[in-house]
């Protein structure tokens, strides 16, 4: 038997639904509007003139470098290229420490351009 549920329940219940379908639907706008192939090569571009690629680069360093380039990419622009590109991610720390970045490993054998 059901019991009878407060109003204010109710309303807060519906008001968390609409907030969790207005963030997937901001999500799917991103993925569909936007080139993601062009944020994956903005990225490798970076990454070739900017070190070694083996080496790799805290996810919140290089949201802050292409964050001030011409693209102005936002961080949820660079994860989802660096998922879609198969970067390697690692998170070395626990859960909420910052992610490691790395290029995919095909592009590792490669010769890599070195700063002067």
């Amino acid at each position: 038997m059901a019991k009878p549920v407060e109003k204010k329940q109710v309303l807060k219940m519906l008001e968390q639904m609409e907030d969790e379908e207005t963030s997937k639907q901001q999500a799917l706008s991103v993925a569909h509007d936007e080139n993601v192939s062009a944020w994956i090569e903005a990225i490798a571009q970076w990454l070739n003139q900017a070190l070694i690629p083996s080496q790799g680069i805290w996810f919140s360093d290089l949201s802050a470098a292409l964050g001030e380039s011409p693209m102005s990419m936002s961080p949820i622009k660079i994860f989802l290229a660096l998922l879609l590109g198969g970067y390697q991610l690692q998170q070395p720390g626990g859960f909420y420490s910052d992610i490691l970045v790395k290029a995919p490993i095909d592009e590792l054998s490669q010769p890599q351009k070195l700063n002067p």
